[in-house]
């Protein structure tokens, strides 16, 4: 991670003791260029935590953490609130800071993500691309809290996972993420409304039967709640599964190759469904994929190569994210 700006660090001050303020990482780079941006009275969004100018210094509570430079910045939430620039909602909702993962000890380590900061953005559909190896699927597991990272941090919606217990995560990922995976991960005894429904059984919180309707419509899935999933199509399965993830209104949708058993047609109408319920519901979803049609179908693809971020793309094209996935030094 390069420096950050020549500038002076704030003098520290006592922290606010309300119990709901919330604590949140931000690396000294982000937080520098970030300040640099804003007037006295602007206000960023990270999370579910706010950070000014102003109020920087005063509610430093870290320094150096785990070898890189991170503040943690502990924020009251009577602090105004003004969204930032970065997206439709003007917040990230997951953020990777210096976020590291390797596998294997000693000489047999391998590492899969190598000093990862990216952020994901509020209401917009974002895809993770990279050859294979890149570290990818590593990288949505640990925004995700599937895998635990071996350094960095993840803060999802203000909350850093590596804080939480295993309980906790669980309790999570169930109340605030929503999944679909590749394999589609249906129970074969159960009908296609209790599979969408499943949330019900596991946590009690029932579901909105009008929300639910709704899914139901815009899936196209009403005549085929009351099937299990041997009698329905590849499609029809995978749109089950998105429906079951949106159901309990989750934060943040991960899917993991969510097209790759799928022809390319019923591939698309999946991908239709992702991109329409960001932009009708208002959800975040952060794909995983190897398919530049597939990417092309969201509003920015984020590419890594041999565990590190290299770049990015906004408003993407088949074309254009070829071009990106081209090894260097390849002729155009």
């Amino acid at each position: 991670m390069p420096s950050p700006p020549s500038r002076p660090h704030p003098e520290a001050a006592p922290a606010p003791t309300s119990s709901s303020a919330r604590h949140i990482g931000v690396s000294t780079g982000h937080l520098f260029d970030l300040c640099a941006d804003l007037d006295a009275a602007a206000c960023a969004v990270w999370g579910n935590a706010r950070v000014t100018p102003k109020t920087v210094g005063g509610f430093l509570v870290g320094g150096r953490r785990q070898a890189w430079d991170c503040f943690m910045i502990r924020v009251p939430p009577t602090l105004p609130l003004r969204e930032h620039s970065g997206g439709p909602n003007g917040m990230p909702i997951v953020l990777a800071l210096e976020l590291s993962k390797a596998f294997g000890r000693q000489d047999a380590s391998v590492t899969a993500l190598d000093r990862v900061s990216v952020g994901f953005e509020a209401g917009r559909f974002t895809s993770i691309m990279g050859p294979s190896g890149s570290g990818k699927s590593t990288l949505l597991h640990c925004l995700a809290g599937l895998e635990r990272a071996t350094s960095g941090s993840v803060v999802l919606d203000g909350t850093d996972l590596a804080r939480l217990s295993d309980g906790q995560l669980t309790t999570l990922r169930r109340d605030r993420l929503g999944f679909v995976f590749q394999a589609f991960n249906l129970i074969p005894t159960l009908t296609a409304e209790e599979n969408i429904t499943l949330s019900e059984r596991i946590c009690g919180a029932r579901v909105d039967r009008q929300w639910l309707a709704q899914l139901v419509e815009v899936l196209d899935l009403g005549d085929r709640l009351g099937h299990r999933p041997s009698e329905l199509s590849g499609g029809q399965q995978q749109r089950v599964a998105i429906a079951r993830a949106l159901a309990h209104r989750p934060t943040v949708v991960f899917a993991d190759e969510p097209t790759g058993n799928l022809d390319s047609h019923t591939g698309a109408d999946v991908l239709g469904f992702l991109r329409l319920a960001v932009e009708q519901f208002g959800q975040t979803v952060v794909m995983v994929t190897h398919d530049p049609a597939a990417a092309a179908h969201c509003h920015r693809v984020v590419f890594l190569r041999d565990g590190r971020v290299e770049g990015e793309l906004s408003n993407p094209t088949p074309a254009g994210i070829l071009a990106r996935l081209a090894p260097k030094g390849a002729p155009a």
